[in-house]
């Protein structure tokens, strides 16, 4: 088998919609592979909107200093080697290809499974399923980064927290949750107190847990679940950080690490990247401190951590981290004038047209051009993005995926919103062309309602 046939595996897996797996079962298949997980320390991050922007600033900040790192993140936008990066970068065709090989083994090998689990008397024959698409992607991510020797794996969960399968992962380091709003409802829940619940799973007994303070109910349910598991909690709040400049180019601002008040710079878009990475500067600050002072609002366990990890994570370390971070499919700029974002739900939406309007300026027409999945909170998403009067025009593309809403829904419901010039296409290819050499030098494009939309303008563009 070569590396295209195993990708081709992985997304036929996709298309089956198999059952999630229970841990115990994932546990056998983790067991089979010789635990890879036992090799390495976590730091898992949930949340329904930053995780991945919160796993790249704190990848690069432990690269700075000199760590080996495996990151775990979905989705992909272009390749699925994306979703496995070793030290920021997607593993190669080869390493991929060696680790699925070795997942399917255990696959291949499922009645052995089975027969373990019954001798075991843990589980029926009729209770255990094959991995879905998102385990077998995280199964080979743990076999990847045991075979190159990670001394960090940041893991970020897929949906949810406590049910997920990456939340098999053993003794984490640190539990991070970024901003939690309504996604996945029919899933975690319809009110944001189980949504942050679920989320507030990944919390470890005794290991602390830094989280977003979203609203007061949302930081008592994490709050309540870090007592529960004598784990000390830290939250960032927007008064935690003062923005001193931005532009095209990136942000700077202030925040205290290490006690002193110090200056960072970003170059991810938008004020929300700068919560997420003060977010991660202070989950990096969690594991390094010997004392209580950053915790000076909790009165939990004793706090000691490595002075060796301290030693390596100095102000100048973490400063080159993040201004070094880059994560693409967010407010990313592509070329002049054109910026994907992935904003795909209400929470994220918000965002988005805060953010777009510091991008634009006197004489700048906006282009929005928008698909969404169907299990999405579309019409509200539609209304968040309308209550405003900036589309000079919305385009509505059907990118050729079944989950994505259909173009004559789309239109209706923008226009419903009081948009008045609305083009629609029905293939990819044909509305980038029509789009691109259309575009004005006043014209600024956003693409936004989904990252597989962001994939497939990546991928028309670097081809």
């Amino acid at each position: 088998m070569n590396y295209e046939s195993a990708v081709q595996y992985i997304l036929n897996i996709a298309s089956e919609k198999r059952s999630k797996t229970d841990h115990d079962t994932l546990q056998k298949y983790l067991d089979l592979l010789e635990n890879p997980e036992k090799n390495m320390k976590f730091i898992h991050i949930a949340g329904t909107n930053g995780k991945g922007s919160v796993c790249a600033y704190i990848t690069s900040v432990l690269n700075e200093a000199g760590y080996v790192t495996g990151m775990f993140t979905s989705p992909h936008l272009v390749s699925l080697r994306e979703r496995i990066a070793i030290n920021k970068n997607m593993i190669s065709k080869d390493l991929f290809l060696e680790v699925f090989l070795k997942v399917l083994n255990i696959v291949n090998t499922f009645d052995d499974v089975k027969s373990s689990y019954n001798n075991e008397n843990l589980i029926t024959n009729e209770n255990v399923n094959q991995p879905t698409f998102f385990e077998f992607m995280f199964l080979m991510g743990l076999v990847a980064f045991d075979a190159i020797g990670v001394d960090y794996a940041i893991i970020e969960t897929g949906i949810g927290g406590k049910s997920d399968c990456t939340n098999i992962i053993p003794d984490k380091e640190i539990a991070v949750i970024t901003s939690i709003s309504l996604d996945h409802t029919n899933i975690l829940g319809s009110d944001i107190c189980s949504i942050a619940g679920e989320k507030a799973g990944i919390i470890a007994n005794s290991k602390p847990v830094v989280f977003d303070f979203v609203s007061d109910e949302v930081a008592k349910v994490i709050e309540n679940t870090a007592i529960q598991k004598d784990s000390k909690y830290l939250f960032v709040q927007d008064s935690d950080f003062n923005i001193t400049a931005k532009s095209e180019n990136g942000t700077d601002f202030k925040t205290k690490y290490n006690s002193k008040e110090c200056d960072f710079n970003i170059k991810l878009l938008g004020e929300h990247q700068v919560k997420n990475a003060v977010i991660a500067i202070k989950a990096l600050e969690c594991l390094t401190y010997s004392n209580e002072s950053v915790f000076e609002n909790i009165n939990q366990l004793n706090f000691n951590k490595s002075d060796v990890l301290k030693n390596k994570l100095q102000y100048e370390i973490v400063f080159n981290g993040i201004k070094n971070t880059v994560w693409a499919g967010r407010l990313e700029k592509i070329k002049s004038g054109i910026y994907v974002d992935g904003a795909h739900n209400e929470g994220a939406i918000k965002i988005f047209v805060k953010n777009i309007r510091e991008l634009l300026y006197n004489g700048d027409k906006a282009h929005l051009v928008f698909t969404v999945a169907s299990d999405k909170s579309y019409t509200k998403m539609i209304k968040l993005l309308c209550d405003t009067d900036l589309w000079d025009l919305v385009s509505i593309v059907d990118i050729g995926y079944s989950r994505m809403v259909e173009n004559n829904v789309l239109k209706q419901l923008f226009e419903e919103a009081g948009i008045k010039q609305i083009d629609t296409y029905n293939t990819f290819n044909n509305a980038m062309n029509h789009i691109i050499e259309n575009k004005k030098p006043e014209d600024k494009i956003f693409f936004a309602g989904s990252l597989y939309l962001v994939g497939a303008v990546k991928a028309y563009f670097n081809s």
